[in-house]
Order: C-alpha cells, then structure tokens, then sequence
C-alpha cells in the first residue's frame, strides 16, 4: 500500500512540474527554457510564487 502510495506522489509531483513548464512555455518560452530543468527547486517555485510570473520578476527587477 506505501509503495502505491509513493507511485501517486512521484505521478503528481511529476504532473504539476510539466503543468507549470507547459504554461511557462505558452506565456514566456524564454523563462521556461532559464527555469526549465530547476522548476522544481524551492527557490524557483518560492520565486514564481511571489511575483507571479515574468511579468512580475521583471518588475521587481527594475524596482532596484
């Protein structure tokens, strides 16, 4: 019963991280193909989180 259970949670986790990328990839293919590959490291998610996309990163990029 554990090992069905770990084969859920590698499916979802699997799910989500080609949700997010596939929609990365429709609003900004650029970003996507920066973050791709680390979509899953806490920093990345933490970040996308708190700005809300590209739009977001660029504009608390230029707010420095």
């Amino acid at each position: 019963m554990l090992v069905g259970f770990d084969d859920d949670l590698a499916g979802e986790a699997t799910r989500l991280s080609k949700r997010i990328r596939g929609l990365l990839t429709g609003i900004h293919p650029a970003l996507e193909r920066a973050i791709g590959p680390r979509i899953s490291h806490p920093a990345v998610l933490e970040t996308l989180s708190r700005c809300g996309g590209p739009t977001g990163i660029h504009r608390r990029d230029g707010a420095r």
